[in-house]
């Protein structure tokens, strides 16, 4: 029953109430363990998105001048992520292009790596039938994100100080 929902989901159709057609389980279950407060606070700040790679090594977003996603985050967990299309804004069809969300982001280390989840409270894509992960590496100034299955790699640059 959750692959119909999503498939008439994806076809733009809505859905409700949704714990009756989801299985709330995959969202609940990054929400038994607690996060770990160090790592929330090292993904705390500003950030932008400098490249995007689908799949990992095929460059599909590059951005060089600050003009990409943002992303705040705060120590908490709580984020927003602003990704709205400006190509043809206003053009039919593109409020579609629009990917900005915003939530929890849940992060425990498990096996010497850092995994993050979002519990999105907002998006303005359709939802997954799974809550979006991501393994983290962290350096100085940046962050390296890699989807389940090796689908994506992100690396996004920190605005400002870490403090």
């Amino acid at each position: 029953m959750a692959v119909a929902a999503a498939s008439l989901v994806a076809k733009g159709h809505a859905i409700w109430p949704c714990l009756r057609v989801c299985d709330p389980a995959p969202w609940e279950a990054p929400r038994s363990t607690p996060s770990s407060p160090t790592h929330l606070q090292r993904l705390a700040g500003a950030w932008t998105l400098v490249q995007r790679e689908e799949p990992p090594g095929t460059t599909v977003e590059e951005y060089t001048e600050g003009d990409g996603p943002l992303r705040l985050q705060a120590p908490c967990g709580l984020f927003v992520e602003l990704r709205v299309a400006d190509d043809d804004a206003g053009a039919p069809g593109s409020e579609h292009r629009d990917a900005s969300f915003g939530g929890r982001c849940h992060a425990v280390e498990q096996g010497g790596q850092v995994l993050c989840t979002q519990l999105r409270n907002v998006d303005f894509q359709p939802p997954s039938l799974d809550a979006p992960k991501c393994q983290v590496t962290f350096s100085a100034s940046s962050i390296e994100a890699v989807g389940p299955r090796n689908e994506y790699r992100e690396l996004w640059a920190r605005q400002g100080s870490a403090e």
